[in-house]
């Protein structure tokens, strides 16, 4: 019974579909930071205040190329200045 409901209820498709989505949100900054941790821990605090304001995964995974690819703590912070998307 509450498959069904679980399944077909537009509402419970909405929520659920809107848990998964906040689910990959919070996995890709938490690989952004991971990242920046990792390559550049002097300029975490800033990249985490800033990560916090994107929601919208094809820009973290910019942001996360970037800070991959980044050559020093100057590169990575010239990523940080393109307007955020939340």
């Amino acid at each position: 019974m509450f498959d069904r409901l679980w399944e077909e209820d537009p509402v419970m498709k909405n929520w659920r579909q809107g848990g998964v989505e906040e689910g990959e949100i919070k996995r890709a900054r938490w690989d952004v930071l991971r990242i920046v941790q990792m390559r550049f821990p002097g300029i975490l605090q800033q990249v985490q205040e800033r990560v916090e304001l994107v929601s919208d995964l094809s820009q973290l995974g910019e942001l996360f190329d970037q800070f991959v690819v980044a050559s020093d703590e100057a590169a990575a912070l010239a990523a940080l200045d393109r307007p955020v998307e939340p």
